[in-house]
């Protein structure tokens, strides 16, 4: 039995709903890309002021002021360290791995031997699948993450098959997860 999954395209929508629920952009409260960039200039222009505060207070004997803008500062310097060393390779790492993800899902083919995607994964080759409706992520032994988008006609005929293969984890969530922390720690 064959099952070819047309319609696997992924429309921005989804897009957007896939980098969210593969991130941690679910614990970040609500907010556009225009509030993220005002966020990180303040970040940006406030910290040197900071310092330049820190020293103000410690010429005027004011030593309550001077720790606490000094500890303000080295914190936004930390962080801004930890962003542009740290944040933004983690943030391209997964856009890289939802992009090669939804590549190998484009032509997806599902069949008694295993998943036709860029290449054949057996089903012994897949370690877990977390489901997140429609999504259904398949995860190899060797890391290697399919997206496939599910639509419920053939939702049966895929649960039938991972029924047979005991060796495959099943997770069934409704909470936003991240895959890059996932694979990555994995065993």
């Amino acid at each position: 039995m064959m099952i070819k999954t047309e319609n696997n395209n992924f429309d921005e929508e989804d897009m957007h709903k896939l980098e969210s629920i593969l991130s941690l952009d679910y614990l970040k409260p609500i907010q556009t890309s225009e509030s993220k960039k005002k966020a990180h200039t303040a970040v940006i222009v406030l910290t040197p002021l900071l310092y330049i505060f820190a020293v103000f207070g410690l010429v005027s004997k004011n030593y309550t002021l001077f720790t606490v803008e000094i500890v303000l500062a080295v914190f936004f310097t930390a962080w801004l360290i930890w962003y542009y060393t740290l944040g933004k390779k983690i943030q391209e790492n997964l856009q890289n791995i939802i992009a090669n993800a939804l590549e190998k899902g484009k032509n997806l083919q599902l069949s008694e031997e295993g998943i036709l995607a860029d290449a054949l994964y057996k089903y012994e080759d897949i370690e877990t699948v977390i489901i997140y409706e429609p999504f259904y992520f398949w995860i190899t032994k060797e890391k290697k993450l399919i997206i496939m988008k599910i639509n419920p006609a053939k939702e049966e005929n895929i649960r039938s098959i991972l029924d047979k293969h005991q060796n495959i984890t099943i997770i069934k969530t409704d909470k936003p997860f991240n895959v890059y922390k996932y694979l990555k720690d994995r065993p």
